[in-house]
This record gives C-alpha cells, structure tokens and sequence, in this order.
C-alpha cells in the first residue's frame, strides 16, 4: 500500500470515527433536550415499552422511582379519550423538586412544566379533548433544565400515581310508585365528586353525562316533584360507560311536612337579593316550603321582626328553617348557602300534625275571620304554640345589591313580607296537657287589615312549633292561604265540567308565579303564554289533570319584563288573564 493509499485509509477512518463519534454526541443531545423539556419529542420504541403502563378500573401507577436529580427522566405513555381528562399527583419520598411535562404526539400541551416541590404533594387536572397516544415525561428540576434542585443530595425517590377520568353516562326513569306510571316534570339534580352538575327538568326518562368520572366513585341522583317525597338514588361509577337506575317516588302521605324558612333580610343587605334567587328556587322546585320574611331596620321593619333580630342578631341574609339547629350547627341560624339541603332535610320528617285554614273576608270592612283546625297524627307530648301571621307580596321598594358594582334597583318587589303576627312575637299557647294522636284542635281569630296592606296579595301563614326556653322550638307544621282565597274568577263556564280559574299570584311577579284552576273531573289542559303582540312564547302543560284544585308554576327566569297574557283550555272552556312580569 502506498503512502496515498495509507492516507487515504486513515482519512477515511478519520471521518467514520469522526461521524460516529459526532452521531453518538447528538443522539445523546437529543435525549437530553427531549426527555424533558423538547417541543417536538418522538419517544423511541424502547423508551415507550420500557414504561408503558396499563390500564386498570380507571388507574395507573407506578412503582417507587429512584432518578438521578441530575440527568433522569422517565417517561409513561397511555391511551386516552377525547371525553377524559387526567390527574397527575405525586408524593415526593424523599425531598427535592419534580417537574413534568405531558405530550400528545409531538406536541407539548398547556400543562407542561409543572412542579411538585420539596414535599409536598401536588394534584393536577388536564382535559386530553382528543383520542390517542399521550406521553407524561417526569424528572426534576434540573434534568429539566429549568432550575436548580433544592436537594445537595444527587439522588431522589418519588411515588407517582397518574388517573384518567372519563365521561359516564347514567340513563334511567322516574314512576310513580303506587302506579307505575312516568312522572313528568320531575326536577333532577346529580352530585359527583363533591360538586353538583346543572339541575334539569325531566319528563319520565332522563340521562345525564358526568365528566371526568372515575370508576368506583360514587354518586347521587336527587330527584324532586311537587306531591311527591323527594328521593336519593345512589351508585357507584362501573367500568362499563353507562350505568342504568330506575327511581320511584311516592305520594306525599297526610303527615306530610311543609317546611317553614324564616327570612332575615333588609332593603339595605346588598347581598339579600341573591339569598331571594335561592328561596324562590326552593319554593319552586320543592313544592312544600312556605316562606315569611322579617325585614329588618327598612321601610317594612315591624315590631315583632325587630324584636327576633335584637334576640338572635342574624348576619343578613340568614334564615330559620323549622327553627331547628342542624346536626355541626352552633346556631338555629341558617346561611343562605346550605337552605336547599336543610330544607329537603326537613321534607323527610314527618309532621306531627296537618292543619287547615279558612278565611272569611269582607272587603268592605277589611274584616278577616280565621278558622284554624288542626288534627294531631302522633302522641304531642310537649308545649306548643301557634303562629297566625300576615303576609304581602309584591311590595315595591327598591333594593340595594352588590355584585361588579355597588347599585340601588327600582322597582324591586318584595317577596314574603311579614306585615303583622296576630298572635305576638312568639305566639299564643295551644295546649297545657299532652295531646294524644287523632285529637281535633279547633281556633279562631278576627282582624282587621292594614289599610297599607294590599288585599289581593295578602295571605296568612299559620304554623305549631314547640315552646321551649326562649319560645323558639322546632316548628311541628306549617300552612297558608291568600285572604282573599273565596274569590274566585270564573270564566266561560261549561256546566259539564264545571271548570274555574282563579287570578295568577302573585301578580305582578318577579321571576314566577303561580295560575290556579279547579276541575270536578279528569280532563286534558293546555295552559299557554303569549306575549303583549300575541306571539306564543311558551306552553307550561298539555296533558290530562285530575279533578280538584291545581296550580301551575310559570319560571320566567329568561324571559324579558312586560305584559304577557295566559290562556287556560280545558275542553270547551277557555280561561285568559293578564300578567305583569318585572325584574
């Protein structure tokens, strides 16, 4: 070989070394850069089967890692669904910082980059939104170039354990249990993972879909129907995509309970027309909540409101609900926030007593006579009183809110307003000895309204609590009736099926009302509203109702202030009236 050739050989294993050499170099750099902090990372086939890690009722987990803190990272792929979204937590086991990044292809997602620091431990939530291969690459702070780990020791150990929450689907019916028949209009509300999912209006059949629902999590499907006992249905999340639950609610029995939620509220309170929103949700949705309100240092302050506020010193807006100290409650005293739940508590007891009011006004005079007749159903073994109370709805003055910014509303009407306590602050005495089951209890009384009191949306409330120390004992039951309950509108009356409507109320209203009728018979309804120019703008029931006296709930929550106009079919016979909606 001559000295050409020599060279020739040398240069040419010279640049094989050197592009060896260079190649290892950069496969190492791209490792090093990729691993944990790359915009366009491809894991290698090892790399992927060395940590893949499988599926199972919703979990993976990882084994007790160690890493070195100064070049490791590891790297875990999985399968996941546009409908999922994944946890990521990580108990540290000894004490320095991990950083992780996650990757959809090669593509890094907004979630990248986030640190589990010393030792603490760290839970994070990701929506995925798409279908397919996800990589979850974990090392520390200083393999990830970002920082200096906290740690002088070079090594570290981590337990990590990763979650996919996917979307489940309970699907299922509410019948009536005596009949089997489907309830429509049931109202539904689904409790998953501590928060509750938007509340619907169901018709016999419903499906709802929780997000992020992890298999052996629990559940809880509430379903609420005026007449019905509210019920709980509750479950397990399955690995199966769809869980199916058949709900039954019963009639109301006789010893049914309306509860009663005492308000403490004020044209001042800037928060108290929120607590409003809440009680007129409950009073809609639940049926049997019966509302008066104490306003307290305003326009509509009455002595009697004014002496409960100097004796419990409510922070507006708070309520009484029954009177009764919930379970962990230091105080009778109720926040806004926990009314739905307390109240749907109290529905579930069984009232000791019914009682039934009768109103004979004359308009004339302003001269009420009330029978109150009540029938005990259980042994009453205590003291109790009776509270007759004047009521109004729609009184106008404006209100003061707070929200974005500090602003006074007008018109603004007030709800529930308690205008005079016929029987005083704490009421009159029903009974010295214990009054045993099935004993009738029969009073009177006579008043003359307020002149400053509207008598057509006036309406008393009546309930029995147990006088206690401070005369402030659980409410045993309550009822109502408007003053003016004998007047009755009646309109194109057909003999056969002797049908009645009677005036909307409260009207005007603000967010809903109520449209009562009367039938002797089975007959089908349709009840529509139209608008001032006569567009129809919704249909509240078309349906057969049986004979007795109903009522309608209209929720115009999303509909504009004015005039609307309800009609009410029932066969021949047709009924109209005239609304005012103002908010």
């Amino acid at each position: 070989m001559n000295l050409i050739e020599k060279a020739s050989v040398v240069k040419s294993e010279s640049y094989t070394m050197f592009f060896i050499y260079t190649l290892v170099f950069l496969i190492a750099l791209f490792h090093a850069g990729t691993a944990v902090s790359g915009d366009n990372y491809e894991p290698n086939d090892s790399r992927e089967t060395a940590y893949e890690i499988s599926f199972s009722d919703g979990v993976w987990k990882s084994e007790t890692a160690t890493i070195d803190t100064r070049e490791d990272a590891d790297w875990y792929s999985f399968y996941g669904e546009s409908d999922s979204f994944i946890s990521i937590s990580s108990d540290p086991i000894t004490k320095f910082d991990i950083a992780f990044s996650l990757y959809y292809g090669d593509s890094r997602l907004t979630c990248a980059d986030n640190y589990f620091s010393g030792m603490a431990e760290k839970i994070v939530k990701y929506p995925l939104g798409k279908d397919g291969i996800y990589y979850i690459c974990v090392g520390t702070p200083e393999s990830t170039k970002k920082r200096t780990t906290t740690d002088t020791d070079s090594f570290g150990s981590y337990s990590l354990e990763i979650t996919l929450y996917k979307s489940h689907t309970i699907s299922g019916k509410v019948t009536d249990s005596q009949t089997g028949n489907a309830i429509s209009s049931a109202r539904i509300t689904v409790e998953h993972d501590t928060s509750y999912t938007a509340e619907t209006d169901v018709d016999g059949m419903f499906e709802v879909i929780l997000k992020g629902a992890l298999s052996g999590e629990p559940f809880a499907i509430q379903v609420q129907k005026t007449g019905y006992i509210a019920e709980i249905a509750k479950g397990i999340v399955s690995n199966a995509k769809e869980t199916a639950v058949s709900i039954e609610l019963a009639p109301l029995p006789d010893n049914s309970r309306n509860v009663l939620l005492e308000e403490f509220t004020a044209t001042w309170c800037t928060w108290c027309p929120y607590a409003t929103d809440i009680l007129e949700e409950i009073i809609r949705s639940q049926g049997n909540v019966i509302s008066i309100a104490y306003h307290i240092e305003d326009e509509m302050s009455t002595p009697e409101g004014d002496q409960l506020d100097d004796m419990l010193s409510p922070a507006l807006p708070q309520a009484l609900i029954d009177r009764t100290q919930f379970t962990g409650s230091s105080s009778i005293l109720v926040n806004r926030q926990e009314w739905t739940k307390r109240c749907i508590e109290r529905s579930q007891v069984p009232a000791p007593l019914s009682i039934h009011i009768s109103c004979d006004y004359t308009g004339s005079s302003r001269n009420a006579d009330v029978t109150v007749d009540m029938l005990s159903l259980s042994d009453m073994k205590g003291a109790y009183r009776i509270n007759v109370v004047v009521c109004e709805d729609s009184l106008d003055y404006e209100q003061h809110i707070t929200g974005k910014d500090y602003k006074t509303i007008s018109p603004y009407y007030h709800m529930h307003v308690v205008r005079r306590m016929i029987t005083g602050t704490y009421g009159e005495r029903l009974n010295t000895d214990p009054i045993q089951a099935q004993t009738n209890i029969r009073k009177y009384y006579s008043f003359t309204l307020d002149d400053s009191i509207n008598e057509n949306y006036a309406r008393l409330v009546v309930f029995v609590n147990e006088d206690l120390k401070n005369g402030l004992g659980p409410v045993q039951q309550a009822a109502q009736c408007t003053i003016m309950e004998d007047t009755i509108t009646e309109v194109e009356i057909d003999e056969r099926i002797a049908f009645q409507i009677h005036p909307a109320f409260p009207n005007p209203f603000n967010t809903t009302t109520m449209i009562p009728f009367t039938l002797t018979q089975d007959k089908h309804i349709v009840l529509t509203v139209y608008n001032i120019v006569g567009e129809k703008v919704t249909t509240l029931t078309d349906r057969i109702w049986p004979p007795g006296k109903h009522s309608i709930i209209w929720d115009a929550h999303g509909f504009s202030s004015g005039i609307y106009f309800y009609r009410l079919q029932a066969g021949a016979s047709i009924g109209t009236g005239k609304m005012l909606l103002i908010k």
